[in-house]
């Protein structure tokens, strides 16, 4: 038997899909209805004027169990603007900053946009939003266990080279922080933890990447994302990743959206900054504060050692100066006294010798006075005795004639010998005496040359410390200068391995990208067909027109033009 044949699938084209979507949901586009949900707005309007958002709803835990596109129309902003603006201008902050509301609301289908919400009214629920109330309790929380400025008290080093970073990788915040630091300069080394900054892995990833971090020798970590909406933002608003921050030893910078957004942890973290690049500029501006410092010191430095070393210079020359005049005039002065001194010496042994040579010739003259005297008188003697004994006998007198010549030549030798002995006693005096002024007048040259060279050996040693003094302190100079000569090399060194044209060339690259797809989306977008002369036309109830069986005589109509929407009645049609 053979097998029954199988009936192929039938196959809808997309059009038609939407179109029998449209009109399954017609009858429920025509009603309105209330609805209490958060509003989180758009960042930017349309060029029509219109308001488009979110409509969201959250569970306890703050995970999203509803969300749905919203608009309200310009004339309808302005009157929801003007309501709003009469209850209170924090009322009005809804449209702008989003937050609970509850809204005047049909359902609105589009075959391109697909379902959304039209908000005809709001009335602004009083009370906090459910992300203000999660953030109000986690710090609340922090507060009471007394966690909330524990990170605040981490202390951050004076140049923060060494930075951890968590945020998305190939991400703007990303690119936009490696440029703003690979360009300033300075040699930072980044080490990068890649973690999701939005959906559900945001909270796992975060924490792991801070803890992984910790562990790291960095003296600073960043985190930061790009901005977006409050929704995107709201996954960092979580009890776990604040814990993991306040109890972080490592000081924690973040960067988080745009300068409106102020979430957990820019209340907890050790310093908040408006954008990731303002995170990037705080550490360059740091940077350049502690180069700048550096280099006001070693200009003080060096003007300091130069003062030293002129000053220790003028010293020493005044030092040597006056070593020199001193040295020069306390020689002269030694030399006059010894002059003096040697002269009053040769005077006095001149009056010492003329008062001896006085003395031994009065001696001498006296001696030979007394030698003649004796002489005489034992001639007298010898005369009387001779001429008795010549008178006794001749015999006799010839006897005593020779004793008496015996006598008187042994008288004569007797004197001569005596003068003789005491000339020699007077020379060898004389002899001693000049002998005792030579020491005496050898001994005191000799203390004067001792003294003269002592004197020039302290006035060498004091030279050679001064000089040593003077050399060290260049050593200090110059082992300064060769330290501060490094510093500024190893910076060089280190800015050169960051290869900056490689980055800038791809940031051109992705910026002609990006352009070019702008343009092309431009190209396509509606706005650029009602710049061309189209326009759209649709009924009270929003729904689009296509022909004109889809309008009655009478019914009102909005058509959107380029510069805004024209009302109009149909008073009649044509086929």
């Amino acid at each position: 038997m053979s097998e029954p044949e199988s009936t192929p699938p039938r196959i809808f084209r997309l059009q038609d899909v939407t179109k029998r979507l449209r009109e399954v949901l017609l009858p429920v586009t025509t009603k309105q209805f209330w609805l209490r949900a958060q509003l989180v707005p758009e960042k930017t309007r349309s060029s029509g004027g219109h308001y488009f958002g979110q409509l969201v709803e959250k569970d306890d835990k703050g995970r999203d169990v509803a969300k749905i596109r919203v608009m309200i129309w310009k004339n309808d902003v302005e009157r929801i603007e003007d309501t709003l603006r009469a209850r209170g201008e924090e009322h009005l902050q809804i449209l702008r900053k989003g937050g609970d509301v509850c809204a005047s609301c049909s359902v609105r289908f589009h075959p391109i946009f697909g379902l959304s919400l039209t908000i005809w009214d709001l009335d602004p629920d009083l009370g906090e939003s459910q992300i203000e109330r999660a953030r109000r309790l986690i710090l609340e929380g922090l507060q009471k266990d007394g966690l909330l400025d524990r990170n605040k008290e981490r202390s951050v080093p004076v140049a923060p080279l060494k930075v951890g970073l968590i945020t998305a990788t190939d991400s703007a915040a990303y690119a936009d922080f490696l440029r703003t630091l690979t360009t300033s300069g300075f040699a930072f080394q980044i080490v990068h933890v890649a973690a999701a900054v939005q959906g559900a892995a945001t909270v796992r990833s975060v924490v792991a990447a801070i803890n992984r971090l910790e562990k790291e020798p960095l003296d600073l970590i960043c985190i930061i994302r790009g901005g977006g909406s409050p929704l995107d933002l709201v996954w960092f608003d979580n009890e776990e990743i604040a814990r993991a921050v306040v109890n972080c030893r490592v000081p924690i910078w973040v960067g988080i959206g745009h300068e409106i957004d102020f979430g957990v942890l820019d209340h907890i973290a050790h310093t908040s900054h408006k954008t990731p690049t303002a995170v990037a500029e705080a550490l360059v501006a740091q940077l350049r504060d502690v180069h700048n410092r550096l280099m006001s010191a070693r200009e003080r430095l060096e003007d300091s050692l130069n003062r030293a070393v002129d000053l220790a210079e003028r010293r020493l020359a005044q030092s040597e100066n006056g070593f020199r005049q001193g040295t020069r005039k306390h020689l002269l002065i030694q030399t006059e006294r010894f002059e003096r001194y040697l002269s009053r010496l040769e005077t006095e042994l001149a009056q010492q010798a003329e008062k001896y040579g006085r003395r031994f010739q009065e001696a001498v003259t006296r001696l030979a006075e007394r030698t003649r005297a004796i002489v005489e008188e034992h001639a007298v003697r010898l005369i009387s005795v001779g001429q008795a004994i010549l008178r006794s006998t001749d015999h006799r007198q010839q006897r005593a004639a020779e004793k008496l010549g015996r006598s008187l030549t042994g008288l004569q030798q007797g004197g001569r010998k005596h003068l003789s002995l005491s000339d020699g006693r007077l020379r060898h005096a004389l002899e001693r005496l000049r002998g005792v002024a030579d020491r005496q007048v050898g001994r005191r040259a000799t203390a004067l040359a001792s003294r003269q060279v002592q004197i020039v050996a302290k006035a060498t040693a004091a030279i050679a410390t001064a000089s040593q003094a003077v050399a060290w302190r260049g050593r200090v100079l110059h082992q300064t200068e060769a330290a501060v000569s490094r510093i500024e090399t190893e910076l060089r060194r280190r800015a050169l391995r960051i290869r900056l044209e490689t980055y800038e060339a791809r940031h051109s690259t992705a910026e002609a990208r990006l352009s070019e797809k702008q343009k092309r989306l431009d190209a396509l977008s509606p706005e650029r067909l009602l710049e061309r002369g189209y326009s759209v036309s649709r009924a009270a109830d929003g729904r689009l027109i296509r022909s004109v069986a889809d309008v009655q005589v009478g019914e009102i109509i909005y058509t959107q033009v380029q510069d805004g929407i024209v009302q109009s009645r149909v008073e009649e049609s044509h086929d």
